[in-house]
């Protein structure tokens, strides 16, 4: 349902003060303040009536402040698939409300704390309708946090990649569903004509590092090493005729030591292209990865553009060799492996 703008500022206000307390204090106050309201009132899945009508829209929500970018959009694909899953005279309409429920990472600083849906800022509206007049005028589920179905996409350890059925699943609700608005839409387009884009004979090659590696978050993929990662791309290049490798990476350490191996053949990507050297790199990274509310750092508003580039570029090269993040998982089922051939660099879970 529609929230005040006191309620969104008092959810951001809540996460900022997170920042400043003793985490054993923060805990103290969620358990006896917030945990029960949320767990078994506030996020629960439910049915809103307005009319005699059974609801018609599936409105897919997420407790603020919500994670990293990827996350976001995964939370977005499964309640898609739950709203599909569920069993009325007509099917239910998803649509995203970011706005009333407030995504950190991905609002920007000029639209704070949340003046707007902050899913439009980077993909389109999943269907053609205002929020307001759903809330006002018609009969509407909200989802719940976790789902109620087999909520596999919000699993830390990605195996839905492995599972055919379910992976095909992702993929057609990606295809129908998950296309970046036209300012995004733009951005990409300029981008291919700058690096003159061929995706026929170019290797998509992702290989995260940075906060990645750092943190070795807790039943998140294990990233690969460079040394673990140039065999492979050796063996695609002794294969075939690749004239181009599109080097995703968050760690710009990890762009130069694979550019000194590959030479010309690795084309900088979005995210690295406005870094001169590792030391600008490593000069400017504390103002673009600014704190997350839990402490650990976070992609900026404008970072997240340069990641989607990344990844959508990802998705139509015809080679692809990458270690499994949320990113380049959406990267896969994006394409829907029709690569000409992909290699998943898989090496268990960081514990």
């Amino acid at each position: 349902m529609r929230q005040s703008k006191f309620t969104i500022l008092f959810i951001v206000f809540k996460y900022r003060a997170k920042l400043f307390l003793p985490p054993k204090l923060w805990n103290l106050i969620y358990k006896f303040s917030f945990k029960k309201y949320f767990d078994q009132r506030k996020y629960q899945e439910q049915s809103h009536i307005t009319s005699k009508q059974e609801p018609k829209f599936f409105v897919i929500r997420r407790r603020p402040p919500g994670a990293g970018l990827f996350s976001n959009v995964a939370q977005v694909i499964q309640g898609i698939i739950r709203a599909e899953s569920i069993k009325s005279q007509s099917e239910l309409i998803p649509i995203v409300d970011f706005e009333n429920y407030f995504m950190d990472e991905m609002h920007c600083l000029a639209n704070f704390p949340a003046k707007s849906n902050s899913w439009t800022h980077y993909f389109l509206q999943l269907a053609p309708y205002e929020l307001d007049d759903i809330y006002k005028n018609h009969s509407y589920i909200l989802s719940g946090e976790k789902f109620s179905n087999d909520a596999f996409m919000l699993r830390k350890n990605l195996d839905w990649v492995f599972d055919e059925n379910k992976f095909r699943l992702v993929s057609r609700v990606i295809e129908e569903n998950i296309q970046p608005n036209f300012y995004l839409q733009e951005k990409i387009s300029k981008w291919k004509e700058l690096i003159e884009w061929k995706p026929q004979s170019t290797l998509a090659l992702g290989v995260r590092g940075g906060t990645y590696v750092k943190y070795k978050y807790s039943g998140h993929p294990v990233q690969p090493s460079i040394n673990e990662v140039i065999p492979e791309v050796e063996n695609y290049l002794n294969r075939y005729a690749i004239d181009k490798i599109y080097l995703q990476t968050h760690d710009y350490k990890i762009y130069e030591d694979l550019k000194r191996r590959f030479g010309g053949k690795i084309l900088k990507s979005y995210s690295m292209s406005e870094y001169d050297s590792l030391f600008d790199f490593e000069r400017r990274a504390p103002k673009d990865r600014p704190n997350h509310w839990d402490k650990v750092p976070k992609l900026s508003f404008e970072a997240n553009y340069r990641y989607l580039i990344d990844v959508f570029l990802m998705s139509e090269a015809n080679f692809f060799i990458s270690a499994l993040t949320n990113g380049t998982a959406f990267a896969l089922a994006k394409n829907g492996k029709k690569f000409v051939d992909f290699t998943i660099l898989k090496h268990g879970y960081y514990e």
